[in-house]
């Protein structure tokens, strides 16, 4: 864990400094985190959909390295659907039944083939 200190005043001396402790916000990689989340099936073919500029996370192509963060928005375009959706949570380890706590879906359309 971080470590850093807030100095009172300039002129405090070192003994005086407050010290506290930061916890880096959790992230995830959007390839993880849809396998993760059972949107995709594998992580290696959200890795393809993101190469594809399928995915998209708040308004921005997504790459499979792309940080997700809890309430951010994401947008899935596969087929013929295109399915939008906020995090809701971010776990390394999910089981099936509690997937589909880690995201809420906001809207899903399908699109009509030209």
């Amino acid at each position: 864990m971080s470590q850093g200190f807030i100095k009172g005043a300039c002129d405090a001396p070192f003994s005086q400094m407050l010290w506290i402790d930061f916890k880096p916000e959790v992230t995830m990689r959007i390839d993880k985190y849809l396998k993760n989340a059972r949107l995709i099936k594998r992580r290696t073919v959200a890795k393809e959909a993101c190469d594809q500029g399928r995915i998209t996370v708040n308004s921005k192509v997504a790459k499979p390295g792309t940080e997700v963060f809890v309430g951010d928005e994401v947008i899935i375009s596969f087929g013929n659907r295109k399915i939008t959706l906020k995090i809701t949570a971010l776990e390394e380890h999910v089981k099936k039944e509690e997937a589909k706590e880690l995201y809420e879906i906001l809207s899903e359309e399908k699109i009509e083939a030209v």
